[in-house]
């Protein structure tokens, strides 16, 4: 089944990472960069720093790796078509410690391709999107046996001229650029699923904005999926599968009031569309107890390691909210009493607004200060000084 997922993010030197060792790691090589932009990205040294000294990526053992190619736009210099060259380049021409190397995009290609169609499909998706832009691509097809074939896309971040690299560009980082390129991707791989006549589709959009009454399921990545396949249950699987039990019960719910209907069943669409609403609320209101405290639980695991202190800070906040429920359960009720206890009674808010308005309009008096006469101050320092005698 054809699925859509893509994902952009940095490499940057921020998080201490080099553009010329994940370019190595990506395309299984063996590459050298400059001692001098390794310092800068914050990896370790032998011996003392030189710009001309070399440290080396050495991925040449590391297994999935189909295809790597350099795609090049017009204006760039031809010798960075080798690897080593065009990724030493590009960490040369950062000087801060806190760069932005390069920006990696990683999507999933479909099973139902081979390997010239994947090829056919990136190359089309990169040209049009990034190199006629002005942007280097270096990309990299991964499968192993597992049935997950993926490209990871790497592109400057930085205009190229025959002289080599410029100015930063800061229009590709804009958002609209990332909702194009999904929307390009889908487009792409679904004009070869309709030339070799097969049904399958993939949709950039979210399940909501397509219309599908399901919750999305989110992402295993890579460790996790590697202990589920050991069968080990970790708390991204746990959610996933609850999600999906949730979705299955759904369908099957559906299912049963659209052969229930029998006027609605020529048209499956409106009858999905009807009967969403119905069916959302009815498994709300009949789903176990069991069911719903296993969802909590995986997500308020999953909270925790984020962020600990914040999760804590939920748990008792919806802890409090859920004493609040079980003592007063009626909702109109609730509201009754929070107005009578906050909120005071009619002629008690006059009076109070009538005082603010005379606070305001009189301004406050004056403080005058009168001499005392000798005898009052006399009196006054007896009062106060004990030892003084008449």
């Amino acid at each position: 089944m054809a699925i859509f997922y893509m994902d952009v993010k940095i490499i940057g030197r921020s998080s201490g990472r080099s553009a010329t060792g994940a370019a190595a790691y990506r395309a299984g090589e063996k590459l050298h960069s400059v001692a001098h932009a390794s310092y800068q990205a914050g990896e370790k040294l032998q011996g003392t720093v030189n710009k001309n000294d070399k440290i080396t990526h050495d991925y040449t053992r590391k297994k999935g790796i189909v295809h790597s190619e350099i795609i090049l736009p017009k204006n760039a210099p031809s010798k960075y078509t080798d690897r080593q060259t065009l990724w030493n380049a590009v960490e040369l021409s950062e000087t801060r410690k806190n760069s932005q190397l390069a920006r990696e995009i990683i999507i999933a290609l479909p099973i139902e391709f081979n390997l010239q169609e994947h090829l056919e499909v990136i190359r089309k998706y990169a040209k049009d999107n990034f190199v006629d832009k002005g942007m280097i691509a270096d990309f990299a097809i991964h499968d192993t046996e597992n049935d997950n074939p993926h490209a990871h896309i790497m592109l400057t971040t930085r205009n190229v001229t025959q002289e080599g690299f410029s100015e930063k560009n800061r229009e590709w980082n804009k958002k609209e650029n990332l909702l194009e390129w999904r929307k390009a991707w889908a487009h792409v791989v679904n004009e070869v699923f309709e030339r070799k006549g097969l049904a399958q589709r993939i949709d950039h959009r979210t399940l909501k904005a397509q219309g599908i009454d399901r919750k999305p399921m989110i992402h295993l990545g890579y460790k996790a999926s590697a202990l589920e396949k050991k069968g080990i249950h970790t708390d991204r699987g746990n959610y996933n599968r609850e999600i999906n039990h949730r979705n299955n019960e759904r369908d099957v719910k559906t299912q049963e009031q659209s052969k229930c209907d029998p006027q609605k069943n020529d048209d499956p669409d409106a009858t999905i569309n009807a009967t969403s609403d119905n069916t959302l609320s009815a498994l709300e209101k009949g789903r176990g107890e069991a069911e719903h405290a296993t969802l909590m639980s995986a997500k308020r695991n999953m909270r925790e390691k984020e962020n600990p202190i914040k999760a804590k800070k939920t748990v008792q906040t919806v802890g409090k909210l859920q004493k609040k429920r079980e003592a007063h359960p009626d909702k109109e009720q609730n509201e009754q009493m929070l107005e009578k206890i906050t909120k005071p009674p009619k002629f008690i808010r006059e009076r109070l607004q009538q005082k603010r308005i005379e606070r305001r309009s009189t301004p406050p008096p004056k403080k005058t200060f009168k001499k005392p006469s000798p005898k009052q101050a006399y009196s006054i320092i007896k009062e106060r000084d004990p030892l003084i005698k008449d």
